[in-house]
């Protein structure tokens, strides 16, 4: 049978449009494996189309996409995920080294300021008990001279009340303080005095007399006798020998003693000593002894 011409493949004219079927893309592919209708395009989705919302790392959709199920598919792999940037844990402090509790520094203040306590404390107790002794000494030393004033010879006299005011130390009677040598010196001269202490030494009284040599110490005693003590004491404690004594009586009274620049009553004299060397006074009243070998 012969083919008819209206059976034979037409040419089709080049001015007509030709239909070229979509090429899927792989997320096109994946999508119509889920169900999707094939061939629709689906749009990509840009990060920046998702909002950061706080430290809980929750993220949220960007605006509706213009396509025909008006929202962002669920199965997108394209979506960026925004979660809270990562926290900075601060710098590990060391621990501060402390003493008792206490910061160094203010270890180092509370003792500072302890030391400085204790010096101004201990400062103020030494000035007080030197201030203190200082008023000790100053209370015996005039408790000293109160006494020896009061031992000091109170002198009589004779004749009648006018002729007071003229008297000399001549007139004056020392014997209760030079054992009679003021007005029995030919009794007393040549006797013999010893001591109750210090290896009880014998010394040899002459009235009206002195001895030689310069003495070892001037001293106020109350008396002869306890001016005989103080030389036996001198030579038992400085292990040094007090030969003779000269005591005079009128300075046994501070205020005269002072008047004749004297610094004692009785004065400590060193060997060797004898009665050949013995001098006679006539200006004041005076007294010897002589240790008694």
């Amino acid at each position: 049978m012969a083919s008819a011409h209206h059976d034979a493949p037409e040419v089709v004219p080049q001015y007509l449009p030709e239909v070229v079927q979509p090429q899927q893309t792989p997320t096109q592919q994946y999508q119509s494996l889920q169900g999707q209708p094939p061939g629709i395009p689906q749009p990509s989705k840009s990060p920046d189309q998702f909002a950061y919302q706080g430290a809980a790392g929750a993220y949220t959709p960007g605006a509706k996409h213009s396509t025909i199920y008006g929202s962002t598919p669920a199965n997108d792999v394209t979506s960026t995920y925004t979660g809270a940037p990562p926290t900075t844990l601060p710098p590990h402090e060391k621990p501060r080294k402390t003493i008792c509790g206490c910061g160094m520094l203010v270890f180092i203040l509370s003792v500072v300021i302890g030391v400085l306590a204790a010096a101004v404390i201990g400062l103020a107790a030494g000035t007080g008990i030197e201030a203190n002794r200082v008023a000790t000494a100053e209370t015996l030393n005039d408790e000293l001279s109160s006494s020896l004033a009061a031992l000091g010879a109170v002198p009589t006299t004779t004749g009648s009340a006018e002729s007071t005011s003229t008297e000399t130390a001549s007139t004056v009677n020392y014997d209760n303080v030079t054992n009679g040598c003021s007005t029995q010196s030919e009794k007393v001269s040549g006797t013999i005095y010893t001591p109750p202490f210090y290896n009880k030494p014998s010394y040899k009284m002459y009235c009206n007399s002195d001895t030689p040599l310069g003495p070892l110490m001037a001293l106020f005693t109350a008396n002869f006798n306890t001016c005989m003590d103080a030389c036996a004491s001198y030579t038992d404690y400085l292990n040094v020998t007090c030969a003779a004594v000269s005591f005079v009586p009128e300075w046994n009274n501070i205020t005269t003693a002072v008047d004749g620049s004297a610094p004692g009553s009785c004065y400590l004299k060193p060997g060797p000593q004898n009665t050949t060397a013995l001098t006679d006074s006539s200006w004041i009243e005076v007294h010897a002894a002589i240790l008694d070998d």
